[in-house]
């Protein structure tokens, strides 16, 4: 991702904000996010946290297998990191006036090309977008031909500031389609959908597939009594087409993204949000949901690949259950809804 901002868009300088690796987000904290961008060359801009970044690399360089603390990490996890590529100079910044209305652009259009497949709009898109918005990106353009023309007089930005994680993920997308294929692998997590009539209404689950590929899932890279996006890369969608009941709450026909909060000993909470067309993270925060249920957990056998289905139904009702490893959960629907007449 580095070197195609780098190539495409002239970027020699990033900056990426708190929010990306910590700042009160447990999700980033337990997986430390930090050490992720640490690897990547970003250092902290605060001397002191890059001081304690440096003891704490130093300290786990001496001891293989070990793992910074949370305290650790949050102490961490404050004020920027920043990479600037070597033999490289930074003049000019992104302004966040223009960042935004750059990504709602690029998600806008990938959302125009394919709504259920952003990779391939990604490759459709490319060829006939890309030239044209770095064009505008780099300030041929005027301000007023596009959301993302810059005036001539500007000095051409060449700094990214990632704050904004749909910003990343949108401009990343549109890269990622311009490199050459040779240089492109197979995703690690594969589109899926499965689809059921139960009785007059249609219920569908588009989702992203990670696979386990040998790792503990729940209680280790799925952290209990946090929000977790059961799919990848493009948040889970489900979709009824007339209203139903799920675990005995009313839902309204429409489309809605799918959250979970695995816990260790006691219930999962699953959460539906109104919030349909979002990337896996961040969650797109309590005041977008539309409905929480308590579910309860179960075991069964194991699904390598994430997978959602319908392992059961009669008449109007059925059951909806995703399962990862061998844990999973079940949620019961009812679709009483009947045509006139």
């Amino acid at each position: 991702m580095v070197r195609a901002f780098h190539e495409l868009f002239s970027v020699t300088h990033m900056v990426v904000d708190a929010v990306q690796f910590g700042d009160d987000k447990d999700v980033a904290i337990a997986r430390g996010a930090y050490w992720f961008y640490w690897r990547l060359g970003f250092r902290a801009h605060d001397p002191k946290v890059r001081a304690l970044a440096e003891a704490e690399a130093a300290r786990l360089a001496r001891r293989p297998g070990s793992r910074s603390s949370v305290r650790t990490l949050r102490r961490l996890a404050v004020g920027t990191l920043q990479l600037t590529l070597p033999g490289t100079a930074r003049y000019a910044l992104f302004d966040e006036q223009w960042l935004t209305p750059c990504s709602e652009l690029v998600a806008k259009q990938l959302e125009r090309e394919c709504p259920h497949d952003h990779a391939t709009a990604a490759h459709t898109i490319a060829g006939r977008q890309l030239s044209n918005w770095r064009r505008r990106i780099h300030g041929s353009s005027p301000s007023r031909s596009g959301a993302c023309g810059w005036r001539d007089e500007r000095p051409v930005p060449n700094v990214l500031r990632m704050h904004r994680p749909l910003l990343t993920i949108a401009i990343a997308a549109q890269c990622a389609a311009s490199l050459p294929v040779a240089a492109q692998q197979f995703p690690f997590s594969q589109r899926g959908a499965v689809k059921q009539t139960i009785a007059f209404t249609d219920v569908s689950v588009e989702y992203g597939r990670p696979v386990t590929r040998g790792r503990t899932l729940f209680g280790a890279l799925v952290p209990w009594d946090s929000v977790w996006h059961p799919g990848a890369d493009q948040a889970t969608r489900i979709t009824f087409t007339h209203d139903v009941t799920l675990e005995g709450q009313p839902v309204k026909a429409g489309t809605y993204s799918a959250w979970l909060i695995p816990r260790e000993s006691t219930s999962w909470t699953f959460i539906l949000s109104r919030a349909a067309n979002v990337p896996h993270t961040p969650y797109p925060g309590a005041a977008k949901d539309y409905l929480r249920v308590e579910v309860a957990p179960e075991q069964g056998s194991f699904f390598e690949a994430l997978t959602w289905f319908f392992p059961w139904m009669q008449k109007d009702e059925a059951v909806l259950r995703m399962q990862w490893g061998t844990s999973g959960m079940g949620m019961k629907i009812k679709a009483a809804w009947r045509p006139k007449g």
